[in-house]
């Protein structure tokens, strides 16, 4: 995101050169010539994203730009807050204070000027070195109004099948898993366990919207533990699913009024409370008190999901456990196409894929050895591919990718995978995506304010976002 650090500098800069001009005697043309040199740096800046991944020399280069451009942006802020302090203490009566300020202000001038010099030296050697590194302008930040507008059109359109995520080759053990949670009394817990990216959730998500298990329970609630939890928003969240009206009163309960009344109401009627993502024992030992055991539930139930089998086992020793299993050839074949030809379940029949694009697509899903979501984010970048050619690229790099990590193991291949689908995505679109490293775990945020986060931080622009109001709204429709 050093690109959007130079863009905050940039403007921190103009509007202090607009606001406090008087005050910039001796360290004026010294930030305006920094300001012309980041000006030029920024558009080189693109390009150097796409590099970092291959050339250690450039990370470090933009890791350098990035500090260059904080201790610029400090120092002219440290700058004015002294002159602005200068200029109040001169309205006082007392001289000696006036004396005093004057050659603070003297001292101040002389060490903010000369770090700003060094300052100016060390981005006028970093200019300087993006030869020796190859690394080019990129001066149009859209890539073409028509391209990029087509592009958030496709993006735009393969986000649009996150409710109705896809299944194959798991039908059967979905059947079996309603009838554990619907038929079978004893299974009191469910737990799907398994590493991360096999589709735990997914199922979870198939069995809490199946329609025999919808008849069957009275009410229901989804929480998502994860590695940071908090046993009384769990315990909120779950209660206000489960009985809505009682709201305001569940919010101003205390720790022990939430276990009772969880407790109770899963006796008075059966509930299904999916447990998503729990990591540790410790947080299942927190929330244990309010459920009922298998003796006084009532046909309450509990759904679990977790990486760790341990932790399956913690829960509920004698619960049914369920591994889902990695996909075959075959079947990652029929998953890729589901998300990287969306249309086609329209039109199954005349629905044709180019040989040789089949060919490609088999062989790239064979490093994602079976991991549903791996399989989909390769489809994700797929469906913005239309050519053989395209798909040809998206091969070879893979390829590129994988071979880095080979002989690192399952895991490593499947994150290389994920690692590229990262690198595909259009330059601007990245730096809105690391932002979201700034929340927690499955926090929720309203798209309006992450606006507003977006653009405090210089990630978009006031006219970017005017833009994106005047075509429909359309990165809107990216974020959901």
């Amino acid at each position: 995101m050093a690109e959007a650090v130079v863009s905050v500098t940039l403007e921190t800069i103009r509007d202090l050169l607009v606001e406090e001009a008087q005050f910039y005697y001796g360290v004026r043309s010294e930030v305006e010539a920094i300001q012309q040199e980041l000006q030029r740096m920024r558009s080189f800046l693109k390009d150097a994203d796409s590099k970092q991944d291959t050339d250690e020399r450039v990370q470090n280069w933009v890791a350098e730009v990035r500090e260059a451009s904080y201790d610029i942006e400090d120092n002219v802020l440290v700058f004015i807050a002294a002159k602005v302090a200068s200029r109040r203490s001169r309205n006082s009566r007392n001289v000696f204070r006036r004396m005093s300020c004057f050659l603070k202000e003297i001292v101040i001038t002389y060490t903010v000027g000369s770090r700003i010099s060094d300052i100016k030296s060390k981005i006028s050697g970093l200019t300087t070195s993006l030869q020796t590194y190859g690394i080019k302008p990129i001066t149009d930040p859209r890539e073409g109004a028509n391209s990029n507008n087509a592009r958030i059109h496709d993006l735009r359109r393969s986000y649009s099948h996150v409710v109705e995520e896809d299944i194959v080759g798991l039908e059967e053990d979905i059947k079996m898993l309603v009838d554990h949670l619907v038929y079978e009394q004893k299974d009191r817990v469910v737990s799907i366990y398994g590493m991360g990216g096999l589709g735990k959730t997914t199922i979870a998500r198939k069995l809490y919207s199946h329609s025999d298990v919808r008849r069957h329970f009275d009410g229901f609630a989804w929480t998502c533990v994860s590695q940071q939890w908090d046993k009384k928003d769990i315990m909120q969240g779950i209660l206000i699913k489960l009985i809505p009206e009682k709201r305001e009163e569940i919010l101003g309960m205390r720790d022990e009024e939430l276990v009772k009344q969880l407790h109770d109401v899963q006796l008075k009627k059966k509930c299904l409370v999916v447990l998503d993502d729990i990591w540790s024992g410790q947080a299942w030992e927190s929330l244990k008190p309010a459920f009922p055991n298998s003796r006084t539930g009532q046909g309450s139930k509990i759904l679990l999901t977790t990486r760790n089998k341990e932790v399956a086992m913690f829960v509920n020793p004698n619960g049914f456990l369920y591994e889902p299993r990695f996909l075959s050839n075959e079947e990652s074949w029929e998953l890729l196409q589901k998300k990287a030809f969306p249309r086609r379940e329209d039109h199954i029949a005349e629905f044709k894929i180019d040989p040789d694009m089949a060919k490609l697509g088999k062989e790239m899903v064979g490093p994602c050895h079976g991991l549903p979501l791996a399989i989909l984010v390769l489809g994700g970048l797929l469906i913005t591919k239309h050519t053989l050619r395209d798909w040809q690229m998206v091969y070879e790099n893979i390829n590129w990718y994988l071979a880095r990590g080979r002989g690192h193991g399952q895991q490593q291949a499947v994150n290389d995978v994920l690692a590229f689908s990262y690198h595909d995505l259009p330059y601007q679109f990245k730096q809105c995506f690391l932002y979201f490293a700034n929340f927690p775990e499955d926090f929720e945020i309203e798209a309006e304010k992450l606006y507003q986060f977006w653009l405090a931080e210089g990630i978009i622009s006031q006219d970017e976002r005017a833009e994106e109001e005047n075509n429909d709204g359309r990165c809107r429709k990216i974020l959901g």
